[in-house]
């Protein structure tokens, strides 16, 4: 029946005889046996996910696998506990031992996804998979982590590094007040890791602008910049990005200053502190141009 399907994978009735086929066999199994013949399912349906990783009928038939094999484990120890407690046995242990069994599966859940959205990086379907998986567990760090291995993977897959920009945010959200000051900064540093790998990828590049941008201190921003940039001399977009934090700054001394070290043996790194200077003054005279026509009016004292 596998190979039948694995012909003609487009077939929903074929595909639907393969899950009765797997239904009727655990039947009347037992436990031990039931357990066995659902991993084989998992396994079964995985290699065709795999083979076939445009078809959504096969992912939603691999992720039902796994649900149902949750919840026959989980069934069953519950049932073991009840009559262990019957017993005189520890409730305690019980309840561990349901805890880690339920996380152990997860677990395998998120690594059979895990590996195929690897194998598979632009199959939305299976990233959306792999993403509630994640939402089940919930580990913000193990999501973070592992769709950070895809991206470095995968670079140029957008869609993979909007997962990852999504587990930050998921992180940032949940997490108390006191502690997202330092999640920030950790987000700064994945975002720098993956650009510095990278750094002809825009996507990544925004995200770090985005995340530096959250956390409001420009001299950090300049300093993070100006290493990326030493690191890729020769990428304009870097230059760019350093030149845009640099703005954000008060004063043209302060502007200056997060130019210094940066590796003007480069013919376009000397010229960025004359276009700051110039930057600065446009952006000057913009502000006083708006000032005379606001005095003008009269809409302000021009004593104050």
């Amino acid at each position: 029946m596998v190979r039948t399907c694995q012909r003609v994978s487009q077939d929903w009735k074929l595909q639907n005889e393969l899950a009765q086929a797997f239904t009727k066999k655990n039947k009347n199994a037992y436990p031990a046996e039931a357990i066995d013949n659902l991993n084989h399912e998992i396994l079964c349906w995985k290699k065709l996910v795999d083979q076939h990783s445009d078809n959504w009928e096969l992912q939603l038939r691999l992720a039902d696998a796994h649900s149902k094999t949750a919840t026959f484990e989980e069934t069953a120890l519950i049932f073991s506990r009840i009559l262990g407690i019957r017993r005189g046995e520890n409730a305690i242990v019980h309840r561990l031992r349901l805890v880690m069994r339920k996380r152990l599966r997860l677990n395998r859940a998120i690594e059979d996804w895990h590996l195929l959205v690897a194998n598979h990086p632009g199959s939305r379907g299976i990233q959306m998979q792999l993403e509630m998986a994640y939402m089940r567990k919930r580990s913000h760090e193990s999501a973070i982590d592992d769709w950070k291995h895809l991206v470095d993977r995968h670079p140029t897959y957008i869609e993979l590094a909007i997962h990852l920009k999504r587990a930050y945010d998921r992180q940032d959200d949940l997490a108390k007040e006191s502690r997202k000051a330092k999640l920030r900064e950790r987000e700064i540093a994945g975002w720098m890791e993956l650009v510095k790998k990278h750094p002809k990828e825009p996507t990544l590049q925004t995200y770090l602008a985005e995340a530096y941008s959250r956390n409001r201190d420009v001299v950090v921003e300049m300093a993070g910049w100006k290493s990326l940039l030493n690191n890729h001399p020769l990428e304009q977009d870097l230059r760019d990005r350093l030149l845009n934090a640099c703005l954000k700054c008060e004063t043209l001394e302060m502007a200056k200053a997060g130019l210094q070290g940066v590796d003007r043996r480069i013919p376009r790194n000397r010229e960025l502190e004359s276009i700051l200077e110039q930057m600065f003054s446009v952006e000057l005279n913009h502000m006083q141009d708006n000032l005379f026509i606001v005095n003008k009016f009269g809409y302000i004292d021009p004593n104050i």
